[in-house]
């Protein structure tokens, strides 16, 4: 498909001319092209950094601790991170409207309910090593193949920390998109989605601008997001990554159609890497 093509989708109900909805795609990709500001799909054979589809700046990989980090270019494309590593985009304005997208699962087990994976997507500071502002991660999970053990699904503006609604179907090991959204105001919204495009796993969080941007009393505005992990304790889950894009518009802003759209590629991306999403 050529670049900047557009297709008319039918709305839900009737379809008279005013009540299509006209959604774009960027160029060999399949992901929504409105409102994308980065898009990265971890794609080079070898090396630190990640480039930007959309013609922006690269992201790099970063390992914070040495031991039991365990990076790897995967198969056709996509990222395997374990330990205290993450993968740094870079930093952007976050008072207006955001949406962060990834997509990939953990692989192997959690060996103790200490091991946190505190990063499937979020930010950094800009300055230094922590977590900072807005992010979702798992944590608290004994194994994946008892997924009855205590398990959690959270979302967090600094200083506050809220579960996700219980998953219909625990995403450990199967392949989903993950959201991370900032309305502009007062909320952020986070959702599991699978590969129907339903939201498994989501919730709102009530956030101040305080809350994302002030960190020991420093106020920045710039987040720079991440993909990955900074955990305390690692016992052996690994964190695979196919793609990550960053969106000026909220995640409310998206319709039905155009996440569907979001999971149908990253769907088709992972499959044509050799890891069928179910």
């Amino acid at each position: 498909m050529a670049s900047g093509v557009s297709i008319i989708l039918p709305s839900a109900g009737f379809t008279p001319t005013f009540a299509q909805e006209e959604v774009t795609l960027l160029h060999a990709t399949g992901f929504v092209d409105r409102g994308l500001v980065a898009l990265h799909m971890l794609a080079e054979s070898s090396g630190a950094a990640f480039l930007d589809a959309k013609g922006g700046i690269a992201g790099n990989l970063d390992s914070i601790i040495n031991s039991n980090n365990a990076f790897a270019r995967l198969s056709g494309g996509g990222v395997s991170l374990s330990g205290a590593q993450f993968i740094s985009f870079p930093t952007y304005e976050a008072h207006a409207p955001w949406t962060l997208f990834t997509a990939g699962a953990i692989i192997g087990d959690v060996g103790s309910e200490f091991e946190k994976i505190t990063g499937f997507i979020g930010h950094r500071t800009s300055y230094g090593t922590a977590p900072k502002g807005a992010y979702c991660y798992g944590r608290g999970v004994e194994s994946w193949t008892s997924p009855a053990s205590a398990q959690y699904f959270l979302h967090r503006a600094d200083g506050t920390d809220a579960q996700l609604s219980a998953p219909s179907v625990p995403p450990a090991g199967n392949r989903r998109v993950i959201a991370l959204s900032y309305d502009g105001s007062s909320t952020l919204t986070s959702a599991f989605y699978n590969v129907s495009g339903v939201a498994e796993v989501t919730g709102p969080l009530s956030a101040t601008p305080a809350q994302l941007f002030t960190s020991s009393g420093t106020t920045n505005s710039m987040l720079q997001p991440i993909i990955g992990g900074l955990n305390d304790v690692f016992d052996g889950a690994i964190q695979q990554f196919e793609f990550f894009a960053r969106y000026n518009r909220a995640l409310t802003d998206f319709s039905a159609t155009e996440i569907q759209i979001q999971v149908a590629a990253a769907s088709q991306l992972g499959g044509a890497r050799g890891r069928a999403w179910s």
